[in-house]
């Protein structure tokens, strides 16, 4: 791996480019910002050759950490660290190509948007474990807040609670977009929050990465155990026959963050068999070398145009591969991919797992 000193000079004299690796490029078309156009702006920017305002600062917003790029480098550079770190001290110097208000969502909003959505019967603040929604659901894929609890109840899980007052923001945008002042102050919020329960049962792995990654690494400890939804159904599921198959050309996406930064591959490709009887069609693109949604990166935020073609590209992709439904673990990818091309299912692992059983 890269000296850390070192990362955008290599970047930025590399002769590969990362063009072809890069979804910013392929949904945009615009060769500026390739991997090695933006680590060239970071190399001129940390010399002093030439600064970053809040315009030019822009083009570093165009990154939605996949690591994709990492995959087929030499020198194993992680970009999305480096362009994040910059964003982080283009803030600090008051160079803020946008607004922070644009990478968070109140705290109000999300309860309310949560109250509405899950079973009463599962409300009780005093449980030892409880869910953690997240913004992609609650904003971005609402039914699956339906479908997790509805599959609990079907699987026999009666320990997990909804609890409004977890019904917020993880700060993962935040983080992304180089706010790491109100990032942390928001983590020792939710850390906080999150130490009165035993278990938290995460929905997306979005949320499982902020919590269980960048909170420790940002000195904030949480509960003694954090587990991931589809991992918690997962095991319950595979001892269980299904009532149905949602459908019988099913593929699979993996995400940038339940993928490529957290490496859980197996699992969803389990399920899918399970419930299908067999495996899940694999897209041209797939495991380590999965095409990103757009969803990541806080791009979403920076380029809504760019993060929707994203999405159609891999729900293409999908139809290409001769699928009916598509599968994928994260509500923000499931909510930047639904709807964008006609006669193409896509749907939450979670979701899927509920029509399986028939809910």
């Amino acid at each position: 791996m890269a000296d850390d000193g070192k990362v955008f000079e290599l970047c930025a004299f590399c002769p590969s480019l990362c063009m072809d690796r890069c979804p910013v490029v392929a949904a945009t078309g615009n060769s500026a910002w390739t991997p090695q156009a933006k680590m060239m702006a970071g190399w001129l920017h940390e010399r002093g050759f030439r600064g970053l305002d809040a315009e030019a600062g822009r083009t570093i917003y165009q990154c939605t950490g996949c690591m994709s790029c990492r995959i087929p480098c030499l020198h194993e550079i992680d970009v999305e660290k480096a362009l994040f770190d910059l964003r982080a001290r283009l803030v600090k110097s008051g160079v803020r190509p946008f607004d922070e208000s644009a990478f968070s969502v109140d705290d109000e909003t999300l309860a309310k948007r949560f109250l509405e959505l899950a079973p009463e019967e599962y409300m009780v603040p005093e449980a030892g474990a409880a869910l953690f929604p997240g913004v992609g659901a609650l904003l971005h894929n609402p039914g699956v807040i339906r479908d997790i609890f509805n599959v609990f109840g079907a699987l026999g899980i009666d320990t997990v609670a909804g609890v409004p007052s977890l019904a917020v923001d993880s700060g993962y945008d935040l983080y992304a977009a180089g706010f790491i002042d109100s990032f942390r102050e928001l983590a020792g919020r939710v850390g906080t929050n999150l130490r009165r329960y035993r278990r938290i049962v995460v929905l997306s792995p979005v949320d499982f990465y902020t919590i269980t990654v960048l909170y420790p690494l940002h000195g904030v400890r949480v509960t003694p155990e954090v587990l991931l939804a589809s991992d918690l159904v997962g095991g319950l599921m595979l001892a269980r026959k299904p009532v149905t198959a949602p459908a019988r050309a099913v593929a699979y996406h993996d995400s940038c963050i339940g993928g490529r930064h957290l490496e859980r591959y197996d699992m969803p490709r389990k399920l899918i068999e399970h419930v299908v009887g067999r495996p899940a069609i694999e897209l041209r693109r797939h495991h380590a070398d999965s095409m990103c949604c757009g969803a990541g990166g806080a791009w979403a935020a920076t380029n809504p145009a760019g993060a929707a073609e994203s999405g159609r590209q891999v729900a293409l992709m999908a139809r290409d591969a001769g699928a009916e439904m598509l599968v994928m673990s994260g509500c923000n990818c499931v909510g930047n991919v639904a709807n964008r091309i006609d006669g193409m299912t896509v749907v939450d692992l979670v979701s899927f797992v509920a029509r399986a059983l028939g809910l």
